[in-house]
């Protein structure tokens, strides 16, 4: 199975992270850390979703995801956990 992105949700923003971000195209810099493979984008607002930097990596992610499963459909799975 191959991971697509996560979302950690913070008291005021979120961060979209993605598995393999540091093999993303992000020409308009949005993707943010330092990590050997993972990447995520902060957001402090719903309007920032509509970026179509954004829909554009999160496109790239979704055809990179379909590549290293060898165009497998996609499932949808989900993980909560939650950190107090």
């Amino acid at each position: 199975m191959h991971a697509l992105c996560d979302i950690a949700v913070y008291t005021n923003h979120i961060n979209l992270g993605f598995n393999q971000g540091t093999e993303l195209r992000d020409p308009t810099g949005l993707l943010k850390g330092t990590g050997a493979k993972i990447r995520h984008v902060p957001i402090t607002a719903a309007a920032e979703l509509q970026n179509p930097a954004l829909v554009a990596l999160v496109s790239e992610a979704v055809e990179h995801a379909l590549v290293e499963t060898g165009g497998s459909p996609l499932k949808v799975r989900r993980l909560v956990s939650k950190i107090s």
